[in-house]
């Protein structure tokens, strides 16, 4: 169990460390003798567990505010907030009805759920919402609350394609739904005049290869261009509370087939939409779904973008894009663990009705 010593930030821990926590106790009260507060938590962060530890001292100091040894605290534990916004189900893509998943995230000791079905399109497809589904939707995400509340907080969100400046998460069809949240995510390259079927970055290898021959004069580099110029586009156009899974268009390369995420082009690329959602408050999602359905073993954005994510201070979360009940925390400890690593000490979530941050 790798442990670390929380006060306001981090004291890392050798990873083989283990820490005794009397120990640790009499040594948080030799060395802080001088105590302004009269509450003092020290919290140990176990990776392995997700909970925290808590050391609470007690109201009354002695006199110029020292500890005795007899000072009367004690150790309890609370659980580190678990949520997830990105959650498919049975009337998209998904596998499952929506009530599996809120019976997995009880279970799980979820604090929220949001879900984020795909918003109907004007083509026809067998991924997102059709309009008659959209009702069902919703009403049963209402029946849940209702059924689930005081024991988990349950949201209703889309996630919304953005094709055009028209039709994207700003669209005021979204907006008179009253969403609790919205995802803006863009899937695709060039709109429906020229691409009628919605061929897609993360559909079958065909489509993402006939998007390079057919719209983008057989360049990824072109396709890449096209790809974060429509995310930038919808950051700035706004509606959206998060992106989803930023880099959608590495979904396919997971041996290197098309490009190397070290080229100058792709990495300016990136770091232009970067700057453009420094400037927006949007939040970046952590996605662990290309882990969950096995199509590739890192997270969406890759750790190096975090990093500069990290750089600009863009607020983030972790979300897992969950399509089946059991995966609405995978990759969750680790997620955070590449947070940490890239500086981050929080995350945002939605919460009795409000996004706010919450500790790693």
């Amino acid at each position: 169990m790798n442990l670390a010593v929380l006060s306001g930030g981090f004291r890392e821990t050798d990873k083989n460390e283990l820490i005794d926590v009397d120990a640790t106790v009499q040594e948080i009260k030799k060395n802080r003798t001088n105590v302004r507060e009269h509450l003092v938590i020290w919290c140990l962060y176990s990776l392995q567990e997700s909970i925290c530890a808590v050391y609470r001292f007690p109201s009354t100091l002695l006199p110029g505010g020292k500890i005795s040894d007899n000072d009367g605290g004690q150790w309890g534990r609370v659980a580190v907030i678990i949520t997830n916004y990105h959650t498919h189900n049975n009337l998209c893509d998904g596998k499952g009805a929506i009530q599996e998943y809120v019976e997995s995230a009880v279970e799980k000791g979820f604090s929220a759920l949001g879900f984020s079905s795909h918003a109907p399109l004007p083509v026809k497809n067998d991924w997102c919402l059709s309009q008659e589904a959209l009702g069902v939707y919703l009403a049963e995400l209402e029946r849940l609350r209702r059924e689930w509340d005081g024991r988990i907080q349950i949201y209703k969100g889309l996630e919304i394609d953005f094709i055009s400046p028209s039709a994207g998460p700003a669209d005021a069809r979204w907006t008179a739904l009253n969403l609790d949240f919205r995802i803006g995510s863009v899937h695709s390259t060039a709109a429906l005049d020229v691409n009628p079927d919605y061929r897609c970055v993360d559909g079958p290898a065909a489509d993402l290869e006939w998007l390079i021959e057919n719209i983008h004069g057989g360049s990824f580099e072109a396709l890449s261009e096209a790809y974060f110029e429509r995310v930038a586009q919808m950051i700035r156009i706004g509606g959206a509370d998060f992106v989803g899974h930023f880099d959608l268009i590495k979904k396919r390369n997971g041996a290197g087939e098309y490009f190397s995420e070290d080229e100058r082009w792709y990495r300016r690329h990136v770091l232009g939409t970067l700057d453009v959602l420094d400037s927006s408050g949007v939040i970046m999602e952590v996605n662990t779904g290309a882990i969950s359905r096995g199509v590739l073993d890192e997270v969406y954005p890759s750790p190096w973008i975090l990093a500069e994510t990290k750089k600009r201070d863009i607020r983030v979360m972790v979300n897992a894009d969950a399509h089946r009940p059991q995966d609405i925390d995978c990759y969750f400890e680790e997620s955070r663990a590449l947070l940490r690593e890239a500086g981050y000490r929080e995350v945002w979530a939605l919460l009795d009705g409000e996004w706010r941050t919450v500790p790693l």
